[in-house]
């Protein structure tokens, strides 16, 4: 018997209960009965399809039933044929089909609600006045040739990463580190305080800064930055009713010191 080929396969992607066709020659019908074979772009070695699974059309197409008992690997998938009197694949398609791996929604894990606390440089902020914004931003840079109208290739350019703090308690101390003061606060007396700013300055603060966030369910996150600056942006309204809010403006930075891709800071997720 002539050994079964592979040629193409279509859809190139696919999820449970789809069908899946495979065009190639000299594939058999029963009693020898084309095989068909699945493993995981990139692994040594294969998975049967189950022959119930696999349907005969003609000697070069055959459809295969896409099912949960053949635990199909998500991501790119190779699939191979070889008559049902072979053990191994006779023919091979590499990364042949792209499988979607079922999946399932949590409510768990669902984050609502403003930040627990904010730290600047180990040191607590208090509370908060109103949403916490984290923002970044990736600068794409897209190359176009001279006969072309689309974009011919894109790359990364400058990557900023921002926080925007609406504090809500003002202590001298809170004032002094968002506003960058060089001064000391200092004792005029029995219950009283000053704090000098503006004119001279010209150095910003520079600090870590941890969020520690509600989490899904049983759970907190932090969310931490190496190195930071720090500096008072924006406007401040005193209005009736409505809380003052001292602006914290940070903007991350890159500690040139770690590796790679641990310049920036981290995500934790811990039970409490």
């Amino acid at each position: 018997m002539a050994a079964a080929t592979i040629t193409d396969v279509y859809p190139g992607f696919g999820k449970l209960a789809d069908s899946l066709t495979i065009i190639g020659t000299n594939f058999a019908d029963a009693p020898s009965k084309t095989k068909v074979y699945k493993r995981k772009s990139g692994d040594t070695s294969w998975d049967t399809v189950d022959t119930a699974r696999v349907t005969w059309v003609s000697a070069t197409q055959l459809t295969v039933a896409l099912n949960v008992a053949e635990a199909w690997d998500g991501g790119l998938n190779d699939i191979g044929v070889s008559v049902s009197t072979e053990s191994a694949p006779e023919d091979t398609l590499a990364q042949a089909l792209y499988f979607y791996a079922a999946g399932s929604d949590s409510s768990a894990n669902v984050i609502v609600g403003p930040p627990d606390g904010v730290y600047v440089a180990g040191v607590y902020m208090g509370d908060l006045a109103d949403a916490t914004e984290f923002a970044w931003e990736e600068e794409i840079i897209k190359i176009f040739t001279q006969h072309s109208r689309v974009a011919v290739k894109t790359y990364k350019g400058q990557t900023t990463y921002t926080l925007s703090v609406p504090l809500a308690e003002w202590s001298l101390a809170n004032i002094k580190t968002v506003m960058g003061s060089g001064a000391s606060i200092s004792e005029e007396g029995t219950g009283r305080q000053r704090l000098t700013f503006g004119g001279g300055g010209s150095t910003l603060v520079y600090g870590n800064v941890m969020l520690l966030l509600p989490g899904p369910d049983g759970k907190k996150v932090g969310l931490v930055f190496y190195r930071c600056s720090l500096s008072a942006s924006g406007s401040i309204s005193f209005a009736k009713d409505e809380n003052a809010k001292l602006p914290m403006k940070i903007e991350v930075l890159a500690d040139t010191s770690r590796a790679v891709d641990d310049q920036v800071g981290y995500w934790e997720v811990w039970t409490v």
